[in-house]
């Protein structure tokens, strides 16, 4: 079973103390965590981040509570006693700085969370949201799993347990572990359906534009009947006989098709898998994950593997299932 014990959220702005607590209490809840850290990170110079000091809320001196103003404050503790309320245990730590990504890289290694939640501000398009970026130098420098739960307006329904996973793969072991997270939650959400996506690309050498267009017809067939196959294969060696999934194979552009596919399917959750190889920045799923990352609208969960062959799960997130 998947169990999350302890869930960091970073927070560079809070706007909403309801859909804070609302987004915190349904990722706990479904990760199998009752521990939440909350990090508050109001901007300050360069200079005065290099003075701030790791602090509770609750133990701010009159001169480190000039770094937080009321209405921050206020929300903060709203969302933290909506969650106590409800069961969980939370902790407020507020990081004034200038660098966010660096001070939230050196939170994560400090605390050692199973998961780091970014709530955003929605999808970034041309260029990554600060959120976005802030997970994107999270994913390449922290080995962590990460989760976006993006908030496009506060109409929106926060975040709810998923009823439809989509999880792209790519037959490698960094897919592997994607998979099987995915399965775990499927499997603990009971209601939950997965669909498992392969995109044929043609720098993959599938797709052959230059031959006659019956002959590129009848070779896009075969070649999707031989990855169904694959795939199936893929999943049954990581899922076994018995999980339920729906398989699709599409050709294209990887990002384009997963985000085509997500809206199509109304899915409520993708699970992806980051490469994981240190200095390596475009390794292929690692820039479709950032791709899909930029322009999602709905909650991304990415998986961080700690070894490629084996598809191993950074423990220890994924619990023996019993």
């Amino acid at each position: 079973m998947l169990s999350a014990h302890q869930i960091l959220i970073p927070l560079t702005d809070i706007n909403d103390a309801r859909s804070l607590a609302e987004v915190a209490g349904s990722v706990g809840k479904m990760l199998n965590s009752t521990s939440l850290h909350l990090i508050y990170l109001p901007r300050t110079s360069v200079l005065g981040s290099a003075k701030a000091a790791f602090t509770d809320l609750d133990d701010l001196s009159d001169n480190q509570s000039a770094w937080l103003n009321e209405e921050p404050g206020r929300r903060l503790s709203e969302a933290k006693h909506a969650l106590e309320t409800s069961g969980m245990r939370v902790s407020i730590e507020v990081i004034p700085t200038a660098y966010p990504s660096e001070s939230i890289l050196k939170a994560t290694m400090r605390l050692q969370p199973d998961m780091v939640v970014m709530i955003t501000s929605g999808k970034g398009k041309e260029r990554l949201t600060e959120e976005q970026q802030i997970l994107k130098f999270l994913l390449r420098k922290g080995g962590v799993n990460v989760m976006m739960v993006p908030l496009r307006n506060s109409e929106q329904l926060p975040f709810s347990n998923p009823q439809r996973i989509l999880v792209p793969v790519d037959f490698s072991g960094y897919a592997r572990a994607a998979l099987t997270v995915a399965k775990e939650l499927a499997h603990e959400l009971s209601h939950s359906r997965l669909m498992v996506l392969n995109v044929a690309t043609q720098s993959a050498g599938y797709l052959a534009p230059q031959v006659h267009n019956w002959e590129y017809q009848f070779a896009r067939d075969r070649i999707r009947m031989s990855l169904f196959q694959r795939l199936e294969g893929f999943i049954h060696d990581t899922y076994g006989p018995d999980t339920q999934y729906d398989l699709d194979i599409l050709f294209g552009d990887p990002v384009h098709q997963i985000l085509t596919t997500a809206t199509r399917s109304r899915t409520d959750l993708i699970v992806m898998s980051s490469h994981g190889l240190s200095g390596i920045e475009r390794l292929m799923m690692g820039s479709v994950t950032e791709g899909v990352m930029r322009q999602a609208s709905v909650p991304m969960l990415v998986v961080k593997a700690t070894d490629v062959h084996a598809g191993v799960i950074n423990a220890p997130f994924l619990a023996a299932s019993a």
